[in-house]
């Protein structure tokens, strides 16, 4: 963050461009987390035997440009880019069923997203 800034946890559920959202760092002007809850079409896959750690090059840029767009120089140049996996439908949206075979077990699941 800029000249010990602190930003607050903030969320932008875009219409048209998902979701963003930022994390502040534990103290103020120490590094904060932005990251997206979307997945590219060309990201999604099968199995995590074809999952790539590399970042995604279109994916970092999208949020570069977010970030800059709407926060100015609030934050900083980017420090590092990760990608971390988890679960996520394909349209996107929560499972809510019951385990087959065992109809006395029901699931929820809330993780999506890339």
């Amino acid at each position: 963050m800029k000249d010990g800034a602190q930003a607050p946890q903030w969320f932008h559920f875009g219409k048209d461009d998902g979701l963003y959202y930022g994390f502040p760092g534990a103290a103020p002007g120490s590094t904060a987390k932005v990251g997206v809850d979307f997945s590219l079409e060309s990201d999604r896959m099968d199995s995590m035997d074809e999952f790539d750690y590399t970042p995604s090059e279109q994916v970092t840029e999208m949020i570069d440009d977010f970030v800059k767009e709407q926060w100015g120089s609030l934050y900083e140049d980017r420090v590092e880019m990760l990608a971390s996996p988890y679960t996520m439908t394909k349209d996107s949206m929560f499972v809510l069923d019951t385990l087959p075979a065992h109809p006395g077990i029901s699931i929820f699941s809330a993780g999506n997203g890339r």
